[in-house]
């Protein structure tokens, strides 16, 4: 089976339904190629709270659904 390398098989990707590479396929191509690791990402930090928003009563008022 001679797929023509990763390149030939981008090609054929953007093709109809039907005429893709297979996960065979790209196997093949991409068989003995070095690897990129990648880290996964650190989250950002959160944010500091000013905790006396948080205390006492909450006074929420109302919305006016109608008119």
């Amino acid at each position: 089976m001679d797929s023509g390398g990763p390149r030939a098989l981008y090609g054929k990707a953007a093709g109809p339904y039907g005429t893709r590479p297979d996960l065979g396929q790209w196997r093949v191509a991409l068989a003995g190629r070095e690897q990129i690791k990648l880290a996964a990402a650190q989250p950002e930090p959160r944010p500091v709270l000013d905790p006396s928003k948080f205390e006492g009563p909450r006074n929420r008022g109302n919305i006016r659904l109608r008119g």
